[in-house]
């Protein structure tokens, strides 16, 4: 959620309702999702250096990315399309 807050310029919000929470967070990603192109511009190198000083927390960009990219295409899959094989290619 703080890539979703970020992304959306929201200021940190003490919600005491769990029900809340979760409509803000619905909410928040439903925004997201309508307009990919604002988790494009975080600085998630900056983010990721903040949270590896943290204690077992390492390669945070990693996940930051994976994130990123759930976010701007959710379901992609990652793999390469695999193309039609020749003979040759098919054989071996």
């Amino acid at each position: 959620m703080k890539i979703c807050m970020d992304a959306l310029e929201i200021k940190n919000q003490d919600i005491a309702n769990e029900k809340e929470k979760h409509q803000l967070y619905n909410t928040w990603l439903k925004s997201i999702f309508k307009d990919p192109s604002q988790v494009t511009c975080l600085d998630l190198e900056q983010y990721a250096e903040f949270l590896d000083t943290r204690p077992n927390t390492e390669n945070s960009i990693k996940l930051l990315n994976f994130l990123k990219d759930e976010l701007t295409n959710p379901f992609r899959d990652p793999r390469f399309k695999m193309g039609v094989l020749d003979d040759i290619e098919l054989f071996y």
